[in-house]
């Protein structure tokens, strides 16, 4: 069973790898995927 400390890179991180995650659904794995795109661009940006 896969955990989210299983993901070791977050810049290639994906929906499917998202949803491998034991009792993670689309609908959840979709907004940490935004929401970790949206710290990974600010960061860029600062």
């Amino acid at each position: 069973m896969k955990t989210i400390a299983d993901l070791d890179d977050f810049e290639k991180l994906s929906l499917e790898k998202l949803t491998s995650i034991h009792g993670l659904g689309i609908a959840k794995a979709s907004q940490i995927l935004s929401a970790i795109k949206t710290i990974i661009t600010n960061q860029k940006q600062n």
